[in-house]
């Protein structure tokens, strides 16, 4: 097997493990670390996320929200309800 065909292969796995199916109705938010980094205060990134996840409800996705490795345990214990 050539490099050639080798990276070939490679690339045709990695498609297909890409190949994956999607629920269309779920949207994934991926936590920003502002408040973390000091860009801004708690409320102004929560009232961020309310906006996005309101967005999100009024096209009938569910959004959740993915928490980054450095988010803070107070961000993490409050409910957007």
């Amino acid at each position: 097997e050539t490099w050639q065909e080798n990276a070939r292969k490679h690339r045709k796995e990695r498609i297909l493990i890409r190949d994956r199916k999607f629920d269309e109705n779920k949207v994934y938010f991926i936590g920003t670390g502002m408040v973390e980094r000091g860009s801004v205060d708690m409320e102004q990134e929560l009232g961020l996320i309310k906006k996005l996840n309101e967005y999100w409800h009024k096209r009938g996705k569910e959004m959740y929200y993915i928490a980054k490795r450095r988010t803070s345990k107070e961000k993490l214990n409050i409910s957007l309800e």
